[in-house]
């Protein structure tokens, strides 16, 4: 069995893994497949389906004795890279590109909402309930929360929780319907209307899906 270099899962218990996306390598590379990981019976993680595009592989990983993850023995051998996951945040290092929304991150690590720009250009802060004006020196960057990822092409797309969607399109009218919950049972959810193709996102869809973002479009066999 050949194991990633790194040995991250060692380092991990099964929450911290759990809905973490791998990069599995098989066959010396002949065979790379990129999912999430589910669990599986007990305390394992896997593959949800147990085939991936005709490569065999299951449970993944199971839980040690010390409440660490351990590697499940595969039936190949396998190189498991872990991936990182979506972005939650933008960061602006330009004080001038700060706005409302974003997140004032001082010099000492220290975190505070903007709430306003002034008309000379410094932010107003919110600390403990009240609004500060920020010393510029102060200032070392900025975090701004990355816009939702919404599923904009027709095909299979799974949420942050790994339940599954199905997008199509309809003249130029994009749609989506749930068809499997994160637990594994299947489901025929209410059609959404998601938007015209090169629109913007429907307002009552993305309240919607938002909560369940980011989506990323699924690759594999259901």
């Amino acid at each position: 069995m050949e194991e990633h270099d790194k040995r991250f899962w060692r380092n991990m218990t099964f929450a911290q893994l759990r809905n973490r996306r791998v990069r599995v390598s098989a066959y010396g590379g002949d065979m790379i497949l990129e999912f999430r990981l589910t669990p599986g019976i007990g305390h394992t993680l896997g593959a949800r389906q147990y085939t991936v595009n005709g490569f065999d592989i299951g449970e993944l990983f199971h839980e040690g004795h010390d409440g660490f993850m351990e590697l499940t023995r595969q039936k190949a051998p396998v190189s498991i890279k872990l991936l990182p996951d979506e972005p939650e945040y933008k960061i602006i290092e330009d004080i001038t590109g700060v706005q409302p929304g974003d997140v004032f991150v001082q010099t000492n690590g220290n975190k505070y909402p903007v709430q306003e720009i002034t008309d000379d250009g410094h932010c107003l802060v919110l600390i403990d309930s009240n609004t500060y004006r920020i010393d510029d020196a102060a200032f070392d960057h900025a975090l701004r929360p990355a816009p939702a990822r919404i599923p904009d092409r027709p095909g299979l797309w799974e949420d942050k929780s790994g339940g599954l969607y199905t997008v199509w399109k309809n003249g130029q009218e994009l749609w989506i319907i749930q068809i499997r919950e994160s637990d594994g049972r299947w489901v025929n959810g209410p059609a959404l209307l998601i938007g015209k193709t090169g629109e913007n996102v429907n307002d009552s869809t993305t309240k919607d899906l938002s909560s369940k973002a980011p989506f990323r479009f699924h690759d594999g066999e259901l």
